[in-house]
């Protein structure tokens, strides 16, 4: 027998019990809006390099606030 804690509800102070189907849900969707912030966040850094090293303007400078 596993034993799970319980999450507390400080409306009703009762405990919560584990749900395994919204638990599973919910690791699902954290996980994948995580990478998709991680993939965005890479993405960003990409371009500002590609703008400042291929196109040479000055993007990343005004980003830096050195305009």
């Amino acid at each position: 027998m596993e034993i799970v804690a319980a999450q507390f509800d400080p409306v009703t102070e009762k405990a919560i019990p584990h749900n395994a189907e919204i638990a599973g849900f919910m690791h699902e969707t954290h996980e994948i809006a995580g990478w998709t912030m991680v993939v965005a966040i890479v993405l960003h850094i990409v371009g500002t390099i590609k703008h400042h090293v291929i196109d040479k303007d000055s993007t990343l400078k005004r980003m830096l606030g050195k305009n």
